[in-house]
């Protein structure tokens, strides 16, 4: 596989997404390849008040990121409560996601493997703002590192929303959504998920993998290591 020095692994909440993080540095490691995965900042207040600035200066830097961040939420999601809360969180953590990143990948060539990325929060963020592919793959080119990898995982809907409803973490925005409605967002993610890498792909020559994740974690490490080894 083509050295990257950033790897996103992207996919719907319950997808496996950590799971295929995990296996992914190991397989990697038996083959000779250094991953690591994002790890958190911890209590490092000097390097929090430096993500901080550098956030600010993004915010101001393009009239596009602008447009994103004083966007409202509208549409059918635009309805279910803490919509509004959800949607301002997301705005300022994909900023301050993608400082951290460029901030990693300036202190250490070793490649950085991150599950809960920049795309993700986008993606989502895109379709609560009712922002279309165009608008998101602008958005996207500001905040991405320009030489990445994409891993998507594919997993049917039904099986995603079970996995979410079943976990044990508080989630208001989707614990109160409407059943009709999560299926209709974990739909429109899914498919943008598929039209954004094949578009970036496209415009920026960047390298993606879909990977389908059936229910078995030997399937998963089985398609992994093809793609280690290509």
């Amino acid at each position: 596989m083509r050295g990257s020095p950033y790897i996103e692994i992207i996919g719907l909440a319950g997808s496996g997404k950590t799971t295929l993080r995990y296996q992914l540095i190991n397989e990697a490691s038996k083959v000779g390849h250094s991953y690591r995965y994002r790890q958190p900042l911890g209590s490092n207040f000097l390097k929090r008040i430096q993500i901080i600035i550098k956030s600010l200066r993004i915010l101001f830097s393009d009239l596009s990121i602008l447009k994103w961040i004083t966007a409202r939420p509208s549409g059918p999601y635009s309805k279910t409560p803490y919509a509004k809360k959800i949607t301002k969180s997301l705005k300022f953590r994909v900023i301050i996601e993608s400082v951290i990143v460029r901030n990693m990948l300036s202190e250490d060539p070793i490649t950085l493997v991150n599950d809960e990325g920049i795309i993700g929060k986008a993606v989502v963020l895109s379709l609560l703002l009712e922002k279309d592919l165009r608008d998101l793959c602008t958005f996207l080119n500001i905040l991405l590192p320009t030489d990445m990898q994409i891993f998507f995982v594919e997993i049917e809907v039904e099986k995603a929303i079970s996995q979410m409803n079943n976990r044990e973490v508080s989630l208001p925005f989707w614990d109160e959504m409407d059943e009709q409605l999560k299926e209709k967002l974990f739909d429109s993610c899914n498919a943008r998920y598929l039209d954004l890498i094949q578009s970036l792909s496209s415009q920026n020559g960047l390298s993606y993998f879909v990977i389908t994740n059936n229910g078995s974690v030997k399937e998963l490490s089985a398609s992994i290591i093809e793609h280690i080894s290509n």
